[in-house]
């Protein structure tokens, strides 16, 4: 309070001139000190638990800065990047997903102040024709996008919308865990529920649930990326064993078990199953270390990369390439009895049966065919396009 008298006083007592002067920012420390050393006020502490902290943070080697030299230039550059967002503003539709993105855009800058008649003007129109819009949109980003941008300005659209993305058995569509955008804008839409609305509280648990599984298992791959990478840019060959602690995860196996797993069942959708498949169960790493191994064994010879073969030579100095495969076709071998094992076990696991068949155990199967004499994935005319000619082109003859 004393501060904030005295200073009134003092500046109160300044000419115009003298003012004028205090605008530039300081060269010398005697502008910082010139106030505290008012009687009464430098024994004063300041009001703030800063105390005098940045008056010393300034360098006074620094040439004069006046504030009045830069505004302008600023100022008028602020001015044409103004003008030229209002020109875009107004030149995309008020009813296209553009509007939206654009409209979310400048929010999330920051900037959205510089733009409120117009952003309030779009919004308004979005919400006078939000009922006939949802009707006939079936994108998730773009119905979570218009709700959450909507209840933000403060219009309280119905979250009834969402029903549209459920299933017959009241459960979010399976097809959605593909969606990433989808399921972050759903994500963000469900932040601004209100009491009652249990489909929001629903979105909030799915989209979650499917994200955070998604997070997990991209930071494992790119964890796993980076492992090879240092590998191959210091030549170092690893054990077998440190390779295959790294190539399972790089194999992306689990993260393509983690997007099959909603597209089962809908009621396999859980919280339950998706910390079961992060887990990485003996049944889900026997599978990584088939599809793994399987690559590397067809791979070998022309792809450049760290394998199990060349990892396997390194380790047994003098062994040969027909070794390697041997060894290598017996980890296959080991890796199939250990799914057979935890498929035969009495006790529950968090998954239903089925989908340790259609997904975990077929992926497994569709894995060794691809790679079994050639890599049928990488060139995909060879061999892999006649089977699936065979079985889902070309009619069965029935004897």
């Amino acid at each position: 309070m004393i501060d904030d008298i005295v200073c009134e006083k003092y500046y109160l007592s300044l000419t115009p001139s003298k003012l004028s002067s205090k605008l530039s920012v300081p060269t010398d420390e005697k502008d910082f000190t010139e106030i505290r050393s008012i009687q009464g006020l430098k024994n004063v502490p300041f009001g703030s638990p800063w105390q005098d902290f940045f008056f010393h943070c300034v360098d006074f080697n620094l040439p004069s800065l006046n504030i009045v030299d830069i505004l302008p230039n600023e100022e008028q550059e602020r001015q044409i990047l103004r003008e030229e967002v209002k020109k875009l503003l107004a030149a995309t539709p008020d009813d296209s997903l553009l509007k939206l993105d654009l409209i979310d855009a400048i929010q999330h800058l920051g900037v959205g102040y510089h733009f409120v008649t117009e952003i309030e003007k779009s919004l308004k129109y979005v919400n006078d024709t939000y009922e006939s819009c949802v009707k006939q949109d079936n994108d998730l980003h773009t119905i979570a996008l218009r709700f959450r941008l909507l209840r933000q300005q403060g219009y309280f659209v119905s979250c009834d919308v969402f029903n549209k993305f459920k299933n017959r058995k009241g459960n979010f569509d399976e097809s959605l865990i593909s969606n990433v955008q989808g399921l972050l804008s759903l994500y963000e839409a469900a932040q601004f529920r209100v009491h009652g609305e249990e489909i929001l509280e629903e979105a909030l648990e799915f989209s979650t649930t499917q994200l955070n599984s998604l997070v997990v298992h991209k930071k494992r791959l790119a964890s796993a990326y980076f492992e090879e990478a240092k590998w191959v840019y210091s030549c170092y060959i690893p054990s077998l064993e440190e390779y295959m602690k790294v190539g399972m995860p790089s194999g992306t196996y689990i993260l393509l078990s983690t997007v099959a797993l909603a597209g089962i069942n809908g009621e396999l959708v859980s919280k339950e199953a998706f910390e079961w498949v992060s887990s990485d169960p003996l049944i889900l790493q026997a599978s990584e270390i088939i599809g793994r191994l399987m690559n590397d064994l067809v791979g070998f010879g022309f792809e450049q990369k760290i394998s199990a073969v060349g990892c396997y030579m390194n380790q047994n100095k003098g062994a040969s390439k027909e070794e390697a495969f041997a060894e290598i076709q017996k980890l296959v071998t080991n890796a199939w009895i250990d799914i057979n094992q935890e498929w035969l076990r009495p006790s529950p696991t968090a998954v239903p049966m089925v989908f340790l068949m259609q997904v975990i155990v077929n992926l497994s199967r569709t894995t060794h065919l691809m790679y079994k004499d050639i890599d049928a994935y990488t060139n995909s005319e060879v061999n892999l396009k006649d089977i699936i000619t065979f079985i889902l082109i070309q009619p069965v003859t029935i004897p």
